[in-house]
C-alpha cells in the first residue's frame, strides 16, 4: 500500500504518508549493474560516513526539507554533524537489539504470526512513528525523492532490520538519479 500499489485497507492504512498516488503502474527493483534503462531512484544502503561523502558531493539544496525532524521520516540532521541525540540513541539501540533477535526463528515466527493481525500493526506504528524509524526503504527511501526529486536518508526501521535483515549500523537512503550520478562521481 505504501508504495501506491494498492487501494489502502482501514484507517490505519489510510493515514500512511506520503504514498504514491494511484494507479501507480508497477514497480522494477533490480541491482544497478543489471538494471534494463535509466532508473528513476538509486536506493544506497551503507554506513553514515559513507553517505556523508555522497552528500558533500551533491550539496545540501539536494537534500529533502520536508522532515521537520521528524526521526521517523529521516535521520538526515545527522549529516549536520553532532552527535546522536537521546531519539537517535534509542533507535540504534533497539535496531541493534531486533538484528540480534533477527537470526533466532522462534522471533521470526512470532513476529510473522504477530503482525498478520491489523489491530497489532496500527498498535506498534503508533509507537514506532513517535520514537524509531518507520517505513524506511518503502516510504523514506523510495516514495519521498519520487515525490520531491530530492535525497533522504533514514535509519532501518524494525521491519526492514527484523525481516530484511539490513546492517543496523547501515542507513538506507534514497537519490533520484540525476543526484545519485553526481554524488557519486569520483573527484
Amino acid at each position: 500500500m505504501i508504495l501506491g500499489l494498492k487501494e489502502p485497507e482501514g484507517s490505519f492504512e489510510e493515514h500512511l504518508g506520503p504514498r504514491l498516488g494511484r494507479p501507480a503502474p508497477g514497480w522494477l527493483l533490480a541491482p544497478l549493474d543489471g538494471f534494463p534503462g535509466t532508473p528513476e531512484v538509486v536506493i544506497v544502503r551503507q554506513p553514515l560516513a559513507h553517505l556523508r561523502r555522497m552528500a558533500d558531493h551533491l550539496g545540501s539544496e539536494q537534500m529533502w526539507a520536508g522532515h521537520g525532524g521528524r526521526l521517523d521520516l529521516s535521520a538526515l540532521d545527522l549529516l549536520r554533524g553532532g552527535g546522536p541525540r537521546p531519539r537517535q540513541h534509542l533507535v540504534n539501540l533497539v535496531n541493534h537489539g531486533l538484528a540480534g533477535m533477527a537470526r533466532l526463528r522462534p522471533w521470526q515466527q512470532l513476529t510473522h504470526w504477530l503482525f498478520r493481525s491489523r489491530a497489532v500493526t496500527a498498535g506498534f506504528d503508533a509507537v514506532i512513528s513517535q520514537a524509531l524509524a518507520d517505513m524506511s526503504v518503502c516510504r523514506n527511501s523510495t516514495v519521498i525523492p519520487l515525490l520531491t526529486g530530492r535525497v533522504n536518508i533514514s535509519y532501518f526501521c524494525t521491519g526492514g532490520i527484523t525481516w530484511g535483515h539490513n546492517r543496523p549500523d547501515s542507513l538506507t537512503s534514497g537519490w533520484p538519479w540525476d543526484c545519485y550520478i553526481l554524488a557519486s562521481r569520483r573527484d
